[in-house]
């Protein structure tokens, strides 16, 4: 199964991606992400947590259709983490 954007669909398994700064490195990593995931036969999303970059890690992501957590405050990886888990719909949650 792709992607799924669709609030109401299925899925199976949610990538939470922390980002803080990573504006040159993100859509990359996030085209990575899917290019490894289409072999999945499950229902599958993406979630990137900005982390309170200064530059535009957040824009660049949203760019790509994936959904985006922007964190206010800089919390560091872990809370980043935490913060993506806590809307992540998939069952299983890789990082």
């Amino acid at each position: 199964m792709p992607e799924t954007h669709d609030e109401l669909a299925v899925v199976d398994l949610s990538v939470v991606l922390p980002a803080f700064n990573e504006q040159e490195a993100v859509e990359v990593v996030i085209e990575e992400i899917r290019a490894a995931l289409q072999e999945w036969g499950g229902g599958w999303e993406i979630i990137v947590v900005d982390d309170a970059s200064s530059d535009h890690t957040a824009e660049r992501a949203e760019s790509t259709g994936v959904r985006v957590v922007r964190r206010s405050k800089n919390g560091g990886a872990g809370a980043a983490r935490k913060s993506g888990i806590s809307i992540a719909r998939g069952e299983l949650v890789a990082m």
